[in-house]
């Protein structure tokens, strides 16, 4: 399958992630029209399914990088829209569940906003001052799956749109105006927040994910001991995200947060742990046969 975006050609949907991760870690976090990458992602936000909803036809001004799977445009008008672009990568058509959740995100934004005011943006984690990101301390899907538990709610019953950081539903419709006054006030009572820095942001994003995946027991006396396993180089990883390849992948800079956030679980992985504790303190191959002392 070869994928066309403006003058560059892409054979899988992988080789643009790869592209488009690679330009997060190396690019300014504003693309402007004079910048070289702004036609790669002008093109690339143009196979977004909802390409002219979001547009609403403005004209834009800026990119701006976001979150990790995020992307926002500034119009000349002074507006902001965030859009996926792993979505426009595979251009998947939004389930109805999926469109519910963006509007419920949608509709809790005044809460985010009221916490920006009153209070001020430095990290809860590192104590980092300046850009930080509002966090749900418990996840915003606990919240979410909470509430459709306790007010039964029949997606397929709903019927709003979410478009330009608002949300439109027809006022006579009882169940889906309910659902919205309900949800809002749910949100409010039951959401903590704070600010994160990026960096602990995303170590508590892979922290929540890879917790909810593999599902971390204390050790028992019956448990298998793996606590005074060697590994080395080319050990193969057996979890995570690595999952089959070699403990030097864990040394890349770009991985960085997801290190840190196996050195803080506890009763996992300590045997990659004290790989990762040698190479800190001796650096250099650690190659068979020799032994992690």
């Amino acid at each position: 399958m070869v994928i066309k975006i403006g003058s560059q050609i892409f054979h899988t949907q992988k080789a643009v992630r790869q592209y488009v991760k690679e330009l997060f870690q190396t690019q300014p976090s504003e693309i402007y029209p004079d910048c070289p990458e702004f036609e790669f992602w002008d093109n690339l936000f143009k196979r977004h399914p909802d390409y002219e909803q979001k547009l609403g036809g403005g004209n834009i001004n800026h990119f701006i990088f976001d979150k990790p799977h995020h992307m926002s445009f500034h119009l000349d008008e002074g507006e902001t829209e965030t859009f996926s672009w792993n979505l426009c990568i595979t251009q998947r058509v939004e389930t109805k569940l999926s469109e519910t959740i963006a509007a419920m995100r949608m509709l809790i934004q005044p809460q985010i906003n009221d916490f920006k005011l009153s209070n001020e943006s430095v990290c809860s984690e590192c104590g980092t001052a300046g850009f930080c990101e509002v966090d749900h301390i418990n996840p915003f899907k606990e919240i979410r799956e909470d509430f459709f538990k306790e007010f039964d709610v029949n997606v397929d019953e709903l019927n709003m749109t979410s478009a330009r950081f608002e949300v439109f539903y027809n006022v006579e419709d009882t169940y889906t105006h309910s659902f919205i006054e309900d949800w809002k006030i749910y949100h409010d009572q039951k959401c903590r927040l704070q600010y994160l820095c990026k960096p602990c942001h995303k170590v508590k994003t892979l922290d929540e994910r890879i917790s909810k995946t593999y599902k971390i027991e204390p050790t028992t006396s019956t448990s298998k001991d793996y606590s005074n396993c060697v590994c080395y180089d080319d050990t193969l990883l057996t979890f995570g995200k690595f999952k089959g390849k070699p403990h030097t992948v864990l040394l890349e800079p770009r991985n960085r947060a997801y290190c840190e956030w196996l050195k803080n679980v506890e009763n996992f992985g300590m045997s990659t742990k004290k790989y990762l504790e040698y190479k800190a303190t001796h650096g250099g191959p650690l190659l068979r046969p020799t032994l992690l002392r």
